[in-house]
């Protein structure tokens, strides 16, 4: 091999040939290549002479199969004769290869070039090459002759037109091209229909506006795989958008062509690609910048070019499956580029984007690798000096091995290119994905291994990550205003990954690392003292830790509000007072008007009326709407509004707004001319109405409001009511036994729909303080905040009084209580709220004075009420609460003093029960309300002195009560309620306190024990042979037992053994029986009659029956039901003793 090296190299002028040493190195020259045992495969000569070449001087080349001769001088015949081993071979001859003008031996590549005649070729000579390419020179395809089993594959060729190629059944490549001075036939084009086994075209023609496409969609296969068009063509416009979807097999499409007509109407030239494309190359393009979705499923796109591109429009986001590379510099693409590009390799470079760059791009402008592809454009934030990016803006949350620990994903926000990225113990990185992941893998599993440390090499910051998260640990915590920095281990990097609670506040996260939490709660902090703080990472790992929190602590400005409210320092703002209001800059300095009254006016007419209230000097934009229509103001100041009223009746919906604030509320403008009295007076004959103020002009002999008859007792017999005022400020009147407490029991704001507003209610009950105490008139006031509420009592001791308040005149009686209440300086919630005032009446039974039971029917509590109104009803200004004989009359009357000015309110029962009743008083808003009730106790017309009964077969049980309350918006509540002296009694009754205890009993119920007392049937002869009655009388009598008279129930049950728990049945009987015995044996000495015996023992039987019941049910297991099967034991046994103790007393009489 060595000689023959030498020797071609002698011939041809090439030294390397003639080297000592060519033998050795040969092979490691470009494009030569050697066989393994040494001999050459692959010979490439440059002549350097023009001595003509032979087969002959590369016959000792006994190897060889492919040969290159670059400026070869060559035999003419040279392709003809070769030496048997070529399969390849490529001539770039300076001179004597011309033409082809026989058959061609058999080739696998053939290769003509510098070729400059041009000539007729036939077809038949080409049919034993399979791959066949003349550049330089015209070929002029000759096709006749016999070209049968012709063995061409890929042809290429230079000619200014596309033959018949049909006779090479075999051709898969065809390359055509033309000369830069001729122009190709176009219509020629239409020869590459039928070449349906054709897999690449490359075409690079020169001929202007040439539509290749339309010849192209009408091939007859789909076979082609890629196309090729050179730099020579023009492309036209286009006359349709292609369909290239029915080349299914095609991969490639590259267009290098000018292209700058080549489009639709502007847009992108295809309606659809082939589905399995994965390159496109199209620079110097002149079109919008097509759907996303046609690259769906490529592996690189290119709009590229130097500088003649002009893809114009803006760059959508990156929507597709998987990544796929785009070149795009050099056009002329707008707007901003999208974070969903992140992760794609592309060149965006010299277009006109503008806008921010995202911080995927802008945080690696310091690695020239990034900033080159992004250069040329006007991004507002592109400085590759940037140090911006921290934590904040890029991090690496995680790392997640496979099942093997082998390959892992880093999984993060903005890390950049894999390059970029420093692992500590070395970890190999191999590629970004389209997620954001990056892919990597380690040589050996994972291991023990507990977490990994990452450098970014740009912008320069590291991260600690956990191989196996664990739950985080929390070492200290501190504060900022409501910024909070927790110090520990195991947090992460993903804000969005961590929950921080802190009390109940969520802490939201600003920043995060494996050591360190940043968050904040909403401003201001309200919470102090020890808080609990719990941190949880991806949801399931969890930390908690106790620290001391403490509230913020902000000046308003002003910081005294303009003395129109209190500085919230918390938050930092005025809360201001309920008069004022904040607008802009004008802090608490905006009256928060109101309308508390107004002035009347004749219902028939109308006129003009005054509205008085809070106002202001400032009346921006002021308006008045009453009932809906605009009413005009003639005159306005800080404390009233004239305007006129059409002829109405009733109240009227008032709106009024100025400064931007409105308030809404009902006044009752019209002067009310007729009232009507309580039960008309009882007529005629008791007394006359005065319709002007509803109250009853009483005949002799007749009282109260509603002309009730007198009582027919004697003068002397007639009992007196008194008053008492407690330091509490509880008010009593009593007459005789029975005592009615009346309170101001709270106030409460309300809304404009009528509800109570919620944490408003003051409870004023117990909470008085007695300032003073003189002349029968005691004082009380009490303080909230800056509400202040005075009590004042008068009690009238000597005789009846006058008095006159918010023009009405009334007479309080001897022995009645007046009372005024003031509330000034409520803080309201909302200008349009009002006040409620309730109030409170029971019934006290007073044990220790001498007991009137002549009045006592037992009867059911009956409640009446009316209104003096001749329209509505609604109101209540009468009521009658009757109990026992006993009545309480209540008058309430339609005025108060609203900022010293009389106006409408009005009362209703909020609640009642037997024994109380609740009143309600509604009031307008007002800073200083006023009321002025008055109370007086009456007697019944039937009503009987305490000893008239004694002789009387009849006994009488009412005992008149009337309550006069002249002035109605007080909250008067007044109930009936006897009261024991065992606090949680279940049962109530009202006894006759004068008669002594003849005998006693008692019975248990599981609340507590209530004693009774059974007297003689025949100190009542009203009830003699009446038995429902005097079993009723048995039944409705019971009293507590003094202790000494229990003594000889309690010696009788030790004397008898009866202390058992357990149930003593057969001892229950004997004592049943025993019972009747001494019935029998004591028959001529007893005093009870027959009925009275009867009933007694009746009674008792019924009440051990259902005792006995009741025991039987009890457990003696369940230590509950023990004890309460005790109690029933030894309810039944005194129930049996205390009525062997009655009969012994009666028979004693």
């Amino acid at each position: 091999m060595l000689t023959c090296l030498n020797n071609l190299g002698l011939k041809t002028f090439v030294d390397e040939f003639i080297s000592p040493d060519i033998q050795s190195k040969f092979c490691t020259l470009s494009f030569n290549n050697c066989f393994s045992n040494g001999s050459i495969s692959d010979l490439v000569l440059r002549q350097n002479n023009t001595e003509l070449l032979s087969w002959s001087d590369f016959s000792c080349f006994s190897s060889i199969n492919t040969l290159r001769l670059y400026n070869s001088y060559i035999e003419s015949d040279f392709i003809y004769n070769p030496i048997s081993t070529i399969k390849q071979l490529y001539l770039y001859p300076k001179s004597n290869i011309d033409s082809i003008y026989q058959v061609v031996p058999k080739y696998d590549v053939l290769t003509l070039s510098n070729l400059t005649n041009s000539y007729v070729l036939k077809a038949s000579y080409l049919k034993n090459v399979k791959f066949l390419n003349i550049f330089g020179g015209f070929i002029i395809f000759d096709t006749e002759g016999d070209q049968s089993n012709s063995e061409l594959e890929s042809l290429s060729f230079t000619s200014d037109s596309l033959p018949i190629l049909t006779g090479f059944p075999k051709l898969k490549q065809l390359s055509i091209y033309s000369g830069q001075n001729s122009i190709f036939n176009e219509s020629s084009l239409g020869n590459l229909v039928p070449l349906n086994k054709l897999t690449s075209l490359t075409i690079d023609i020169n001929t202007p506006d040439v539509d290749i496409f339309s010849h192209i969609i009408s091939i007859s296969n789909s076979s082609l795989l890629n196309i090729y068009f050179g730099s020579g063509i023009k492309m036209g416009p286009a006359k349709q958008k292609y369909d290239f979807s029915i080349f299914e097999n095609m991969t490639q499409i590259s267009l290098f062509g000018d292209n700058k007509y080549f489009n639709f109407e502007g847009q992108f030239p295809f309606s659809s690609l082939p589905p399995k494309l994965t390159y496109l190359i199209f620079p110097n393009g002149n079109f919008s910048f097509p759907d996303i979705k046609f690259f769906e499923n490529f592996t690189s796109v290119g709009f590229n070019s130097i500088s003649r591109s002009n893809v114009y429009g803006t760059l959508p986001k990156y929507t597709l499956s998987k990544k796929v590379s785009f070149s795009m510099s050099n056009n002329k693409l707008t707007g901003t580029i999208d974070k969903s590009w992140c992760n794609i390799n592309s060149d965006f470079s010299n277009n006109l984007f503008s806008g921010e760059l995202p911080e995927c791009f802008y945080c690696f402008l310091n690695d020239s690798s990034v900033s080159k592809f992004l250069k040329g454009n006007s991004f507002t934030n592109f400085n590759t000096n940037n140090q911006d990016c921290g934590y904040s803006q890029i991090s690496i949350y995680s790392i997640k091995f496979s099942a093997l620990g082998i390959s892992f994903n880093i999984y993060g926000k903005n890390m950049g290119h894999y390059q970029n990225i420093i692992a500590t113990p070395p970890l190999t990185l191999s590629d970004n994905n389209l997620d954001g992941s990056i892919s990597g893998y380690l040589s050996t599993p994972v291991g023990n291994l507990k977490t990994v440390e990452f450098r970014l090499k740009s912008p320069g910051i590291n991260f600690t990550i956990a191989v196996k998260p664990e739950n985080p640990t929390i070492d200290s915590i501190t504060q900022n205003n409501n910024t909070f920095t927790i110090y520990g281990t195991y947090f992460s990097y993903n804000q969005s990954s961590i929950n921080v609670i802190i009390g109940n506040n969520i802490c939201n996260v600003f920043s995060s690392t494996f050591y360190q939490i940043q968050c904040e709660i909403g401003y201001p902090v309200v919470d102090k003292g020890i808080i609990n703080l719990k941190v949880t990472v991806e949801d399931k790992f969890s930390s908690s830790k106790s620290f001391e929190i403490t509230q913020t602590n902000q000046p308003c400005h002003p910081n005294d509000c303009n003395g129109n409210g209190v500085c919230d320092h918390v938050y930092g703002v005025c809360k201001c007072n309920s008069r004022w209001v904040t607008i802009g800059n004008q802090i608490c300095l905006i009256t928060n008007h109101f309308i508390s009254s107004s002035t009347q006016v004749d219902s028939t007419t109308g006129g003009n009326i005054t509205l008085y209230g809070s106002f202001g000097p400032d009346h921006l934009s002021y308006q008045l709407i009453i009932d809906g229509l605009n009413s005009t103001i003639f005159f306005i100041d800080d404390n009233s509004i004239l305007t006129s009223i059409e002829p109405g009746t009733g109240g009227k919906l008032i709106t009024f707004i100025q400064n931007s604030i409105t308030w809404s509320g009902t006044v009752y403008p019209y002067i009310i001319k007729s009232f009507k009295c309580p039960n008309d007076c009882g007529g005629n004959a008791q007394g006359n109405c005065n319709t002007l103020n509803g109250q009853c002009d009483c005949l002799k002999g007749y009282t109260g409001f509603d002309c009730s008859p007198l009582p027919i007792v004697k003068t002397k017999d007639e009992p007196s009511s008194t008053t008492s005022v407690a330091s509490s400020g509880l008010t009593t009147i009593s007459n005789e036994q029975t005592g009615y407490q009346l309170s101001i029991n709270s106030v409460v704001e309300i809304d404009f729909n009528g509800k109570e507003i919620p944490n408003s209610l003051i409870k004023l009950s117990g909470n008085w303080k007695l300032e003073s105490n003189q002349n029968s008139i005691s004082i009380f006031k009490q303080q909230v905040e800056n509400t202040i509420f005075i009590l004042t009592i008068e009690e009238i001791e000597n005789s009846d009084k006058q008095f006159s308040f918010a023009g009405n005149n009334f007479t309080v009686s001897k022995g009645g209580i007046k009372i005024s209440f003031s509330i000034s300086n409520w803080n309201y919630q909302s200008n349009l709220n009002t006040l409620r005032v309730e109030m409170i009446s029971d019934i006290k039974i007073d044990e220790n004075k001498d007991i009137n039971s002549c009045n006592d029917d037992n009867s059911q509590p009956s409640f009446e009420s009316s209104s003096n109104s001749q329209s509505d009803t609604g109101n209540l200004n009468y009521l009658k609460f009757s109990i026992n004989g006993k009545i309480l009359q209540g008058r309430f009357q339609d005025k108060m003093l609203s900022d010293g000015r009389p106006t409408s309110t009005f009362s209703k029962v909020l609640s009642k029960t037997n024994n109380m009743v609740t009143l309600g008083l509604d009031l307008p808003h007002c800073i200083e309300c006023l009321l002025d009730p008055d109370f007086s106790v009456l007697l019944s017309p039937d009503f009987k002195s305490s000893d008239s009964c004694k002789s009387d077969d009849k006994k009488p049980w009412l005992i008149p009560v009337v309550v006069v309350i002249p002035v109605v918006v007080v909250a008067t509540i007044i109930t009936v309620i006897i009261v024991l002296a065992k606090k949680n009694s279940v049962k109530l009754r009202i006894v006759d306190l004068n008669k002594p205890l003849q005998g006693t009993a008692t019975v248990q119920s599981k609340e507590k024990t209530t004693l009774k007392v059974i007297d003689p049937i025949k100190n009542f002869p009203e009830l003699q042979n009446k038995p429902e009655l005097e079993m009723a009388k048995l039944l409705q009598m019971s009293e507590k037992v003094n202790k000494d008279e229990l003594e000889p129930i309690e010696k009788y049950n030790i004397e008898n053994g009866n202390n058992d728990d357990e149930d003593n049945e057969d001892e229950d009987d004997k004592m049943e029986d025993e019972d009747d015995e001494n019935d029998e044996n004591k028959n001529s000495e007893k005093k009870m009659s027959h009925r009275e015996k009867f009933l007694l023992k009746r009674k008792l039987k019924n009440e051990v029956v259902t005792l006995k019941e009741q025991r039987k049910k009890c457990k003696k297991t369940n230590f509950v039901q023990k004890k309460e099967k005790k109690s029933l034991s030894q309810e039944i046994h005194e129930k049996v003793n205390a009525t062997l103790k009655k009969k012994k007393l009666k028979e004693k009489t």
